[in-house]
């Protein structure tokens, strides 16, 4: 059996094997320059670890949060888009709606711009442009009342137009 050295406890040294540390052998030469290492009571010790030196120490922490951040603005944006797309879905029901109201009005005999005026605000629209294009056919233009915001800022109105009338009217 061979004798395998021992370390001594608290001082990271093996018993009887010379200048080590941790079971690495350290050149004599290295333990006086500092072998690359900062020792106990060194100044460039802080907060009780051993600085590496390392410029790109860190690097990773700032890549991370880098990464997160282009997220969060990718899913912002992603937001905003289907807001947006949301509020033309929206605006186009309205403009459906209205315009169906007001070819029915005008079938029936009646003012069919007011009775599309009538039914948009119903339908969270204003009509801003009506027409009759003759043979009962009318078209109708709207703007959402409530206009799209991304984090309390407005980015503008939802539009959308419809053309009703009666199916000979192709």
């Amino acid at each position: 059996m061979s004798a395998r050295p021992v370390t001594v406890p608290g001082r990271g040294r093996a018993a009887g094997d010379g200048p080590e540390r941790g079971g690495r052998r350290v050149r004599r030469g290295d333990l006086e320059r500092g072998g690359g290492r900062v020792r106990r009571g060194d100044p460039e010790r802080k907060g009780g670890r051993v600085g590496s030196g390392d410029p790109e120490r860190g690097a990773g922490t700032v890549l991370v949060l880098g990464i997160v951040a282009v997220v969060l603005v990718l899913a912002l944006g992603l937001a905003s888009l289907a807001r947006a797309q949301a509020a033309r879905g929206a605006a186009q029901t309205g403009a459906d709606l209205a315009a169906l109201a007001a070819a029915s009005a005008a079938r029936d005999g009646w003012d069919p711009c007011a009775r599309a005026r009538e039914v948009a605000p119903r339908n969270g629209v204003v009509v801003t442009a009506c027409a009759e294009q003759g043979a009962g056919v009318v078209r109708v233009d709207v703007e959402s009342s409530a206009g799209v915001t991304v984090l309390g800022v407005a980015l503008g109105r939802a539009a959308a137009a419809a053309r009703a009338g009666p199916a000979s009217a192709r």
